[in-house]
C-alpha cells in the first residue's frame, strides 16, 4: 500500500535532495552495515543509519549534518539513514514488525533500470530525486537488477492517524529493538531516544 499524502513533510524534503546525496557520496562504503535480519534478504542490503529506533547516532549524525537536520524536521519520526541495495540484492517478500509505522524513500542514487518495490499488488520504482511512501506492515519486496548500487534516503516515522504518545510508541519500539536489530547496530546507539518536531 502506498500513500501519496504529503504528511506535512514530504514537499518540503524533496527539494534538499541533492544535499543529503552529497553527504551520501561523501561517506566511505564500509561505513554501512549489513541489515541484520539476514533471512529477508541475500546479504547484499545495507544500512548507514542517523536514528534507530528514536536513538539519535551521534557520530553518523555529525558526518551529515544536513541531512540529519532534515530527518529531524520530520513529524514522528523514528529510524532515518541511507539504505543500499547491491547489484543483484533481493529483499523477499516480508511485513515489517511495527504496524504503527509508515515508510519513505528518497532516490539519491538510482541507477537506469535498477528495479522496483512491490508493496501489496503494486508496484513502483526508484528515481533520484524522487519519494515514495508505504505501509511497511504490508507485505513488500524488494529487488535491484542493476550492476550499480542503489540508495535511497530511508525513514520510518509513526503514522498521523495513530493516537497515543510519542513516548509510548517509543517504549514499544524499545522493547524489540535488541531482537530485530541485534548486537550489530549496539555501538550505535550513544543516546536515549529522543523526541523529534
Amino acid at each position: 500500500m502506498f500513500f501519496d499524502d504529503d504528511f506535512g513533510f514530504r514537499s518540503q524534503l524533496v527539494p534538499h535532495w541533492e544535499e543529503m546525496r552529497e553527504e551520501l557520496l561523501n561517506l566511505d562504503q564500509d561505513m554501512f552495515r549489513l541489515w541484520p535480519q539476514r533471512d529477508m534478504h541475500n546479504d547484499l542490503w545495507f544500512i548507514f543509519g542517523l536514528w534507530v529506533q528514536g536513538r539519535r547516532i551521534t557520530a553518523n549524525c555529525d558526518l551529515c549534518p544536513r541531512t540529519a537536520e532534515l530527518a529531524a524536521t520530520i513529524p514522528g519520526m523514528k529510524s532515518a539513514g541511507f539504505s543500499a541495495l547491491a547489484p543483484g540484492a533481493v529483499l523477499r517478500p516480508h511485513c515489517g514488525p511495527e504496524s504503527d509505522f509508515l515508510r519513505y524513500h528518497i532516490g539519491l542514487v538510482v541507477p537506469p533500470n535498477c528495479g522496483g518495490l512491490k508493496v501489496g499488488d503494486e508496484t513502483r520504482g526508484w528515481e533520484d530525486g524522487k519519494d515514495l511512501c508505504f505501509d511497511d506492515h504490508v507485505e513488500h519486496t524488494a529487488w535491484n537488477d542493476s550492476d550499480q548500487t542503489r540508495v535511497v534516503f530511508l525513514v520510518d516515522f509513526v503514522k498521523p492517524w495513530v493516537t497515543g504518545s510519542q513516548d509510548d510508541t517509543v517504549d514499544v519500539a524499545d522493547e524489540g529493538i535488541e531482537q530485530i536489530l541485534g548486537e550489530h547496530f549496539k555501538d550505535w546507539y550513544t543516546e536515549k531516544p529522543t523526541e523529534t518536531k
